[in-house]
């Protein structure tokens, strides 16, 4: 009775990644340099659920695919280059020496959902379902959740249990039908460690992370090695929103619900939209 606590301090612990990576790069020639990368990885880790069991292996959360790219181009238009290469100081002042830049990442996050099973579909067919869907309330209030309206409901409802009701379920939600996702434990299993009950982590892949930044610059060259650049920036220029997506099966009301999206205010206060920008600079 006097103890205040056991405590088994092993070294079993473990991670695995594997990755395959493909590059595919154009080195600067005729003022065009392209460089794209693609990566597909698998990551995976131990779990210890019990020191009656050994570790469980688990699939980690990670990015499984992701293609980035960058480009830079030197558009040929002014002294020196396939057009206007004949042209007087003035002209290609005024119209020559521009370029076009940017770069680009599209990936998909990993999620995972532990304890659950599945009614009424395949972990499949809720991949496919997996995706932003927008509700608009009779009041005008918009609502964004991960999955169809149907899961959702009744999902809130597998999880809306009630001893007292000959159901079990509540009265207020009712008895879950059709697809659903519903906890482990049921008729004749009670889930007490992850895997039991023959529930399986549910694992999918998200919707895309889409993201693309492009730049326009013009440079005027003065004398020497003295010029000035004047450049327009374009940050996610697609206006893509990027939501982080929610597989909280078991929140009432808000299951599944999206509450946030991209953003990055700390470090580049980037709001996660569209955002313009004009440079400029001089160098000597």
């Amino acid at each position: 009775p006097a103890v205040g606590g056991v405590f088994v301090v092993q070294d079993k612990n473990w991670t695995k990644y594997n990755s395959l990576q493909v590059d595919l790069r154009r080195r600067l020639a005729q003022g065009l340099l392209v460089s794209a990368n693609y990566t597909y990885g698998i990551g995976k880790s131990s779990s210890l659920q019990t020191l009656q069991y050994d570790r469980i292996t688990v699939d980690t959360t990670d990015v499984p695919h992701a293609f980035k790219m960058n480009w830079y181009y030197e558009i040929p238009i002014g002294r020196g280059r396939r057009f206007g290469s004949n042209w007087n100081r003035t002209m290609d002042f005024l119209l020559g020496n521009w370029e076009y830049s940017g770069n680009g990442r599209v990936q998909s996050q990993r999620y995972r959902m532990v304890g659950v099973k599945l009614e009424g579909m395949t972990e499949d067919e809720l991949a496919k379902e997996f995706k932003i869907n927008t509700v608009v309330s009779a009041t005008g209030t918009t609502q964004v959740f991960s999955f169809p309206e149907d899961i959702r409901l009744n999902t809130w409802a597998a999880f809306s249990s009630d001893p007292t009701t000959p159901t079990g379920y509540s009265v207020a939600r009712g008895v879950p039908t059709g697809r659903y996702i519903r906890p482990a434990s049921g008729n004749g299993c009670i889930a007490i460690y992850r895997y039991d009950c023959g529930a399986d982590d549910i694992h999918l892949n998200g919707p895309l992370f889409s993201r693309w930044d492009m730049r326009l610059k013009k440079r005027f060259p003065i004398t020497g090695r003295v010029n000035v650049e004047f450049m327009a920036e374009v940050l996610n220029v697609f206006d893509n929103i990027n939501f982080n997506h929610s597989v909280n099966f078991d929140n009432g009301q808000d299951t599944f619900r999206v509450t946030t999206a991209y953003t990055d205010i700390n470090t580049t206060f980037d709001p996660g939209g569209r955002i313009g920008q004009l440079v400029w600079r001089i160098n000597w």
